[in-house]
Parts: C-alpha cells; sequence; structure tokens
C-alpha cells in the first residue's frame, strides 16, 4: 500500500512537469529562483535549510527529510508579478555611412507578464526507524522571460529573451544519530534558451526600427549537477543546516538566425552556446525561544562569476557576449509565531546582492540588489494536511546600464551602438502550498 502510494506521487510529479510552461522571471538577484517553498516564502526564505517542515527541504537541505514525521507530499505555486522600466538617459549610435548621433527609440514599457512557478516534493522513509529516506522534488530554479516593444532604444541588446531550466532531483537521507543527518541528490537539468535582439542598419541614415535586422539565438540541452547537506541539531531547541549545490554546465545545442539590416536576407547556422550556472553554498540556523516563538536566518554564496560570458560557436565563427556577472552574497532573518494547535504566522527580511556589474550589465536582465519583506500563514486543517499561504515585495535598486555594441557586416559596413539607460523595478509574489502526511 505505501509503495502504491510513492509509485502515485511520483506520477503527479511527471505529470506537473509535463502540464507547466516554465518561462520563470528570475525573482532572486540575477536569474536565479528561490521560491521553491510556498511556506517559506513566508519568512523570505530565512534558515530555510535549517528548517525541515515540509517535503520541500528536499530542495534547501535534503538531510532534513531525516526529521520529517513519516511520509508526505508537497504541492505549490508562486504567482510572480514583475514590474520594471528602463528610462533612456542618452544612447547614441554611429554607423560607417555617416550618422552619428541620439539611437532612436523610446523607453521601455514592463516586459515581463505575470507567471506561475510551481514546484512539488516527496519524501518517503525507507526504513522502519526512518533513519533512511528517499525523495523526489521537480522544480525550476533557474530561468527568464522578457519581451521589449519592437521600438525599445535598447533593442540592439535584447528583444526578447527566455531561459527554462527545469530540475529534477531524486534524493537520499541518511539520520546518523540523534544530532547528526546528512543528505545527497542528483539533479538532471533541462535546459531551453532562446535570446533575440535587433541589428541597426550601417547606411547614412542611421539605425532606424524600419531597416532594423535581427538575431536569433536558440538552444537546450540536459546536464547533470549534484547537492550535498548536513544538519545538526545540538539541542532541542537549535538547528544547523549546511548546504551545498553544484553548478551545472550547459552546452546548448540549437541554432543561429541572422536576418541582415535593411535587405532582410535569412542566414541560418547550427551551433552550440555554454551556459554555466552558479553554485552555491548555504549556512543556517534555527532556534526555538520557547514553545510558541522560533527566530532563524541564513547566509548564502553564490559562484555567479561562472557565468563571465556567453560563448557561441557557429559554422560562421565564434563570437561572445561579456556577462562579467560577480559572485554575491545573500542574508536573512525570519521569524514565526505559533497562534495555536492549527495557525502559524511568519515574517521575514532578505537581502540579496546583484551580480551583475556597471559596463556590462544587460537589459535582459536589469538587475540591482533587491530587499525582500515578506509575511505568511499555515493552517493545519488536519493531522494529515497543511495549507500554505504566503506574501511577498521586492523593492530592487536603481542601476545603470552602459553598454557598447559593436556590428561588423563586412565589406566596411559597420555600426556601433552605446545604450545608456536608468532601471527601476520590483516583483509582487503571492504563493500557495499544500502538504499531505500520509
Amino acid at each position: 500500500m505505501i509503495m502504491r502510494k510513492l509509485s502515485l506521487s511520483c506520477a503527479a510529479l511527471a505529470i506537473l512537469g509535463a502540464g507547466v510552461s516554465l518561462d520563470n522571471t528570475a525573482n532572486a538577484a540575477g536569474f536565479y529562483i528561490q521560491e521553491q517553498s510556498s511556506y517559506h516564502l513566508g519568512m523570505s526564505f530565512a534558515g530555510s535549510a535549517a528548517d525541515p517542515v515540509d517535503a520541500s527541504t528536499i530542495y534547501y537541505n535534503p538531510a532534513g527529510m531525516a526529521h520529517l514525521d513519516g511520509m508526505q507530499a508537497q504541492l505549490g505555486s508562486h504567482l510572480l508579478i514583475p514590474n520594471s522600466k528602463i528610462k533612456d538617459t542618452g544612447s547614441t549610435a554611429t554607423t560607417a555611412g555617416g550618422f552619428n548621433g541620439a539611437l532612436s527609440g523610446e523607453d521601455s514599457s514592463n516586459p515581463y507578464d505575470p507567471t506561475p512557478v510551481p514546484n512539488a516534493f516527496v519524501a518517503y522513509p525507507v526504513t522502519d526507524s526512518q533513519d533512511w529516506w528517499v525523495g523526489f522534488a521537480l522544480t525550476a530554479p533557474f530561468g527568464l522571460a522578457n519581451e521589449y516593444d519592437d521600438d525599445f532604444f535598447g533593442r540592439y541588446d535584447s528583444t526578447q529573451s527566455s531561459l527554462k531550466v527545469l530540475d529534477f532531483a531524486p534524493t537520499v537521507a541518511w539520520k546518523m544519530n540523534d544530532k547528526w543527518s546528512f543528505g545527497a541528490g542528483i539533479n538532471i537539468q533541462y535546459a531551453d534558451a532562446h535570446l533575440e535582439n535587433a541589428t541597426p542598419s550601417p547606411t547614412a541614415a542611421g539605425p532606424d526600427v524600419a531597416t532594423d535586422g535581427y538575431q536569433d539565438l536558440s538552444g537546450d540541452n540536459v546536464g547533470m549537477g549534484y547537492n550535498i547537506g548536513a544538519l545538526w541539531t545540538p539541542t532541542d531547541d537549535w538547528r544547523v543546516g549546511m548546504h551545498y549545490r553544484h553548478g551545472v554546465a550547459h552546452d546548448l545545442e540549437g541554432r543561429l538566425v541572422n536576418v541582415a539590416p535593411v535587405t532582410g536576407t535569412k542566414s541560418v547556422f547550427t551551433g552550440n552556446a555554454e551556459l554555466d550556472l552558479p553554485a552555491m553554498a548555504t549556512f543556517a540556523a534555527s532556534h526555538d525561544i520557547n514553545d510558541r516563538w522560533t527566530v532563524q536566518g541564513h547566509a548564502i554564496w553564490f559562484g555567479w562569476s561562472s557565468f563571465d560570458d556567453i560563448p557561441v560557436s557557429t559554422a560562421a565563427g565564434d563570437s561572445q557576449t561579456l556577462q562579467e556577472y560577480n559572485d554575491t552574497y545573500a542574508l536573512a532573518l525570519g521569524f514565526k509565531y505559533k497562534l495555536d494547535d492549527q495557525w502559524e504566522l511568519k515574517a521575514g527580511f532578505q537581502f540579496d546582492e546583484t551580480p551583475t556589474e556597471d559596463g556590462f550589465r544587460s537589459t535582459r536582465t536589469p538587475d540591482g540588489d533587491r530587499n525582500w519583506y515578506s509575511v505568511g500563514a499555515t493552517y493545519k486543517l488536519n493531522e494529515k494536511i497543511s495549507i500554505d499561504l504566503s506574501g511577498t515585495y521586492i523593492d530592487i535598486d536603481e542601476e545603470e546600464i552602459d553598454l557598447t555594441k559593436n556590428f561588423n557586416y563586412g565589406g566596411g559596413q559597420t555600426a556601433s551602438v552605446d545604450i545608456n539607460g536608468e532601471t527601476e523595478g520590483d516583483v509582487a509574489i503571492v504563493a500557495v502550498g499544500l502538504s499531505y502526511k500520509f
């Protein structure tokens, strides 16, 4: 009977993965998506690697499975509602035909749509003593989707961006004793990317929407990585979690489409592009102040410097787009309060540093440092079912975009654009989750 329940739960994971669109807007700094637990969103994910309250611990620290109370499953979805604008602050263009002046185009409207981000988890003890566990997680830990209007002044940097990363993670955990447990998982990732930008005319009339060409790069890949974690409970009221996630390197195979400006001549090349996702290391702690109050927090290091460029190789030649991301950190602090046997209330704050750097910041990820403000509640319907409701507001710092893009069409036909802009943005998130104990 238990194995039948496990089979049904795994089937639910597969159905969820097959039916979900993953055009996600990234809501941690860079294009990492933290939103994998509707419960922990209510505390801005503070201390989630040291707080194994449901099966979503498989993502944040698989060692936490060994602290769950029997087999359970968790389904959740976060609705991301981003808002972003980029204002032109004096962009210019120069062409071989003799044009040297202001770059045509309008400030951006919001390029993002509200997007659901679902996730699913199953955790199952394989021994009667519950010392050994297996788990399965289906998540979308990285993603990006935006589309600008045709007359956007930054169109020669980007017009459309889409990155979808689907992660399936079979996981195991072992409880060594009352103080230590360990966990590890294999991350099987599918990545799909689509990047598009306009290309300017090199003629004397200067760059203009009517004569623009475009470039379209697309590709996909399946890659593998791993994650490991440990959970230490030195006393009954303290939990300390440590987790490391290996950065997966993807070699995207696909094609490059070029449509020449003015003439509209189309060329298609097969090729590949490299996408190196960052490693992450987390240290988290949770402390029960008394029977009602708990305080917890974390520090996370992100190895974003692995994403220093996007090398592209095609039959037409090799190229690269510099990104120059920096390693970053995130700090979070959260509280939860047990109101009664049914209700638990939560709140939290997180500071999340941007990996983008002045001079390389792109309109594809017009990012800035982020401050998270979150509240949430969990309602225990009965001994088997719990419902999570959470909400977050993310304030994104204003930043500058200062990019130079050079285009060489051969035969002395060249164009150069300096894209100068000022970004502003924020994100609202609402989440709902359902946990079931078998």
